[in-house]
């Protein structure tokens, strides 16, 4: 059972580290910006749990860790 959790989201997380990986993410910072209402929040809930995932979710979180250290990386290069 999940531990802490993003209420923008609706997601729940075993741990904090999670939490704060998840807050870097678009999808979090997308539903920020767009406070996703109850009745389509939950369709977008209905369609990842019905989707057969090729990775994991730690694995995504590392995929967004690393182009966001790449990205930063450039700006400071520029």
């Amino acid at each position: 059972m999940p531990t802490v959790t993003c209420n923008a989201c609706n997601a729940g997380f075993d741990d904090e580290e999670q939490q704060r990986l998840h807050y870097r993410s678009e999808w979090h910072h997308y539903n920020l910006k767009h406070k996703v209402k109850l009745e389509q929040g939950l369709q977008m809930l209905t369609i990842l749990k019905s989707h057969e995932a090729k990775t994991t979710i730690l694995e995504d979180f590392d995929f967004y860790e690393q182009r966001e250290k790449a990205l930063q990386e450039n700006r400071h290069q520029q």
